[in-house]
């Protein structure tokens, strides 16, 4: 992680740098020096390379071959599940004897039979992965939180007695259904290491309580109150477990002036802290730079650690239960690369970041889970998986499962292991890690900035051990996917160029083990105080005690500040009497898309400082926030580690090339490398300064339109590096197509592409940031009150960075619908925007836009008409399954009459798919003799078994074939199940109870909640999905007013 040194940073003033300033940053590792974090020194990959998944989870089944993949070759763990719990609460059975409580005989043997029989037995196949990862089990705000208990299948209904029930329940279950320490794989999983008590419940009960079927939010005190309840009635069965809370979803403490703090965070340690084993978080960086990762992340931690100090006497363990990156706009669309990239950018810098405190932080799950099945809506798989079927990425077919781009994460990070060493950069925007395992030295960079980066690396303490190999893998974006580099690179190579955004890890492989033979100690200090309100001038001062201190070593100074933009970052700080001149560092972006500032000022101490018991004194120049956290960073070094001296080896200047207006300026940066150079002078000098001048500190003056080079020569060694600008007329930000009247006379085939080009500028002196990915184009389906019903998108990265230029991109058609079948007013509209560096965003729109019907020549084949539509309807099993297939024979080719023309079966299959059991055949002679064209038939179903009435694992699988006269045989993949009901079947009766109320509302939307796998039956709305749609949809079917149950007399 990003370590400045004292020595190094005497400076004029307090004052804030940007990394965009820097000519290159310099890391240095030492790679004999071991650094130990609260006595944590090593890489727990269980910790950190983990899935939001388990090694029972279904989604496995049938991808063996992927599963061996990530255990073995990618060395990836397990982390959490959050919905088996609240599955077999729902299943479970009221103690006759203590209502209102679970009975523990029935809690028992359903345990019994999962831990021996379904795990046991049935998923014997992993039982070898059965230990990879200390696992989480969380509950969910419906069943759990509203206590009520709606099984399956005519199960009995009961209300449990609250927070205590539940507890009581959870402690039981982790007993019942999770075999003992010492206990074989046959006895069941492993016992969970963390108890989530409830995943997100502040947003799903008091934010949006609606999605619940609440009217009012409930209050958050109510919640924290049952957190207590819950872990107490917990412990009374297991006091092994670590329990935790309270799953922040979206952690904004210092809205309204930490106003949300109080109320959230503060009351929730204040009420159950002392209950919690630890703190449960989720942190999601967004698409619009409202981003956590950098200083964001680093002041709300330390925030949620000073007042846990403060109010319990210790700093609780963390669990991040899930992390990652988001582009909302994009969720609502189709799988793409693209995508997955917002996700892959934020996953390893967030981890990196957790890594630094491996001491306090035990576990950081990123939200990759494998199928998600039960996330689709409206036809859009879920965004955050592993796998995707074939047929999801452009040009490829199938029904089968490959990894999505999320692999790459894995595939990343797949080698780095050892003990943690020492190692900073002189760039707080380019994070470090370093470990060695053997003979085997692991560097990491990952870059926060939207611009490429230059690092120079410097290796200390390899003694006599020879570099043999250098492996370097690149996770970075190429267009609009992410791309994984893997490179044997030259065994001298000390320069990396980190792309936007983008993570490196370099394997160095030596002739011989590294010597370990130094350690650097790092612990942190919390002041006494914490979360002042900020004065016009006024000092607030903080006591930081207990400091222990060795004859070497550094320290960092940390001050959460929330302010509202506009305000000042640079305040005025002592440290025991003395005025701190070294320069506040901020990490990230400086979150402009955000309504406020919340962040992390990181300013160096000279050692010499440092006593016992120590003062800061903070004075703004301005009114307004709060300092939130103050803390201390101290090293401990048993050696002296820090290089210093020597000649200079070359010099560099930033930026190398740019774009100023007549008028303005530009700051140059300059420096010499090594950083730590005895002699550290240059010049710089301007070949025309008619066209600009350039002072001693770098500010550039453009006077005339041209072209400069400034150029900088060092001192020692009389090394030099150029700047080459250009002074132009200033412009503003625009974009504009190249001939928009093209795009609207033009009409595009379905099936086909659209490429556009667009001429972009980002203004003078500014760059196209990487906001939205660089030039970003929609083709918009739009409704005719210009409401968007769908995007594709394309985005072009390869403007990022560039002021100005030309942009062409092609955007698939494939699947749209032509423009003459659009419904209701619907039309296409082009819609292209791109954001600079300035945080202007500008766009250009064309329409309508013309789709029409594709010319391209059909290949052969057999297709349902709509493969949803026998999916999701129920039928009756006293009517007739009606079908519809498209046929193609082939140019020159027709149906034979071999099959009767085209043949539909329904048939009666086993889970194993080897037999067929029953079979309804029906041939449609029609399409005998022609080339293409429509087969139907109508499927008797009088008198065959109900879906729910068949022996365990059957189902009915809907298939139709026909064999061209060519010989050539086409079939449809098929479909499974075909849901098959018995006529006196009433819609929406979950419990089977012959009517419609309230209990089987609560039962659905509890299923929707724990995501458990719910029958097509309660597809009320016939879109394809059960979601709580169907749930409000399910209250039009009550047979009651107001969905009221039946009165019991």
């Amino acid at each position: 992680m990003y370590r400045k040194i004292s020595s190094f940073l005497l400076g004029a003033g307090l004052a804030l740098t940007s990394s965009g300033l820097l000519a290159k940053t310099e890391a240095v590792v030492n790679v004999n020096i071991k650094h130990s974090v609260g006595g944590k020194d090593t890489f727990d990959r269980d910790k950190y390379i983990t899935l939001h998944s388990t090694v029972s989870e279904s989604d496995w089944d049938g991808e063996e071959d992927k599963l061996k993949y990530l255990m073995e070759d990618l060395d990836v763990y397990f982390g959490r599940e959050n919905g088996t719990a609240a599955w077999n609460f729902n299943q479970s059975v009221e103690d006759a004897n203590n209502p209102g409580y679970v009975d523990p005989a029935h809690l028992i043997n359903n345990g019994r039979y999962a831990r021996e029989t379904t795990y046991g037995i049935n998923d014997a196949s992993v039982h070898q992965y059965d230990t990879r990862g200390e696992v989480m089990v969380g509950g969910q705000p419906r069943p759990h939180w509203f206590a009520t208990v709606n099984p399956c299948c005519g199960g009995q209904s009961w209300q449990a007695n609250g927070a205590d029930a539940v507890g009581d329940f959870m402690g039981q279950y982790m007993n019942a259904f999770f075999r003992a320490d010492g206990e074989p794989s046959t006895q069941g999983r492993v016992r969970p290491t963390y108890f989530e008590v409830l995943n997100e419940p502040l947003y799903q009960l008091t934010d949006a309580p609606h999605e619940m079927g609440l009217e009012e939010p409930i209050p958050p005190i109510d919640i924290f109150k049952f957190h207590k309840d819950v872990a107490d009635a917990f412990r009374r069965h297991n006091q092994d477990i670590k329990i935790g809370g309270y799953t922040v979803a979206f952690p904004i403490y210092e809205e309204r002036n930490f106003a949300r703090w109080d109320e959230r965070m503060k009351l929730f340690i204040d009420t159950a802290g002392e209950s919690m084993d630890f703190f449960s978080t989720h942190f999601y960086d967004l698409e619009d730079d409202n981003r956590f990762k950098g200083s964001r992340i680093e002041a709300t931690l330390d925030m949620m650690d000073h007042y846990s100090l403060l109010t319990l006497g210790d700093t609780k363990e963390h669990v991040i239960s899930e992390y990652g990156g988001r582009n909302r706009p994009m969720e609502n669309a189709p799988w793409t690369p693209l995508r997955d990239w917002w996700f892959l950018k934020t996953a390893s810098p967030m981890m990196m970041q957790f890594m630094d405190r491996p001491n306090t932080i035990s576990k950081a799950i990123p939200f990759v889970t494998t199928k998600a099945l039960w996330g689709t809506r409206n036809g859009i798989p879920y965004n955050w998986r592993l796998l995707r079927q074939a047929k999801e990425g452009e040009g490829e077919q199938g029904e089968h499962w490959v990894f999505t781009e999320m692999v790459k994460f894995y595939e990343l990070w797949s080698d780095v292991k050892g003990t943690r060493v020492d190692s900073f950069t002189t760039n707080e925007d380019i994070l470090i890690d370093s470990y060695v395992n053997n003979e085997k030295l692991y560097v990491i960079f990952s870059n926060l900035t939207e611009a490429n980066e230059t690092v120079l690396l410097h290796q200390f303490g390899a003694s006599d051990a020879i570099i043999k190999k250098v492996r370097v893998k690149h996770l970075h974006l190429v267009g609009n996917a992410p791309q994984l580099d893997v490179i044997d690179a030259p065994l001298d190579l000390k320069r990396f160029e980190l792309a936007p955004e983008a993570t490196i890890v370099v394997e160095y492989s030596f002739d011989a083990d590294i010597h370990i033979d130094g350690l650097s100690t790092e612990n942190k200090y919390f002041a006494t105080e914490y979360l002042k309100e900020i004065t016009e001038n006024q000092i607030n001062q903080f006591e930081i005690k207990g400091v222990q201190i060795s004859p070497i070593g550094e320290a960092m100074l940390r001050i959460a500040v929330g302010r509202d933009h506009g305000q000042s970052l640079s305040p005025e700080v002592k440290f025991n009497g003395q005025v701190l001149t070294s320069k506040a560092r901020i990490s990230g972006d400086e979150q402009t898309a955000r309504d406020r500032f919340f962040g992390l000022l990181e300013i160096p101490v000279p050692y010499s400082l440092l006593t016992s018991t120590n003062r800061i004194d903070i004075k703004f120049p301005d009114a307004g926030g709060h300092v939130a956290s103050v803390n201390l960073k101290v090293f401990s070094f048993d050696q002296d580690i820090r290089p210093n001296g020597g000649s200079v080896t070359d010099m560099y200047i930033s930026p190398e090339t740019a774009t100023l207006a007549v008028g303005s300026t530009l700051k140059v940066s300059a420096s010499v490398t090594p950083f730590f150079a005895t002699d550290q002078r240059f010049a710089l000098t301007s070949n025309n300064e008619s066209v600009a001048t350039v002072d001693a500190n770098g500010l550039v003056t453009g006077l005339s339109a041209g072209e400069v080079t400034i150029t900088a020569i060092s001192s020692d060694g009389s090394f030099s590096a150029s700047s080459v600008l250009t002074v132009e007329e200033p412009t503003q930000p625009s974009i504009r197509f190249d001939d928009a009247q093209k795009y609207t006379s033009t009409e595009y085939l379905s099936g086909n592409s659209m490429q556009i080009t667009t001429e972009y500028d980002a203004g003078t002196g500014f760059e196209v940031s990487a906001g939205l990915g660089g030039v970003n184009y929609l083709l918009r389906h739009m409704a005719s009150n210009w409401t968007v019903m769908s995007d594709v998108g394309v985005t072009d990265s390869s403007a990022i960075g560039l002021q100005k230029g030309v942009s062409t991109v092609e955007i698939p058609l494939a699947g749209l619908t032509p423009s003459e079948d659009l419904n209701n007013g619907e039309f296409y509209f082009l819609f292209v925007r791109v954001r600079s560096s300035s945080g202007e965003t500008k766009n250009v729109s064309a329409y309508p836009i013309s789709i029409g019907q594709s010319e391209n020549e059909i290949e052969p084949g057999l297709s349902l008409d709509d493969e949803d539509k026998y999916r999701s309807t129920l039928y009756n099993n006293d009517s007739t399954l009606d079908v519809s297939a498209y046929f193609e024979a082939g140019a020159g080719q027709t149906v034979s009459s071999q099959l009767g023309g085209v043949k539909f079966f329904l048939r009666e299959m086993d889970q194993t798919w080897s037999r067929s059991f029953h079979d309804i055949i029906v041939s449609d002679p029609n399409a005998i003799g022609k080339q293409s064209g429509t087969a139907e038939a109508s499927l008797p179903l009088n008198n065959i078994l109900p879906s729910e009435a068949l022996p365990e694992g059957h189902f009915y699988f809907l298939f139709a074939q026909f064999i061209s006269t060519d010989g050539t045989t086409y079939n449809i993949q098929g479909i499974a199940p075909v849901n098959i009901i018995a006529s006196s079947a009433l819609k929406g009766d979950w419990d089977n109870d012959t009517d419609v109320d309230s209990a089987d509302v609560d039962a659905l939307l509890s299923a929707i909640q724990t995501r458990q796998d719910i029958d097509l039956l309660f597809d009320i709305n016939n879109d394809g999905v059960v979601n709580i749609l169907d749930a409000r949809a399910m209250m039009a079917l009550c047979t009651r007013a107001r969905c009221a149950v039946e009165a019991i007399e």
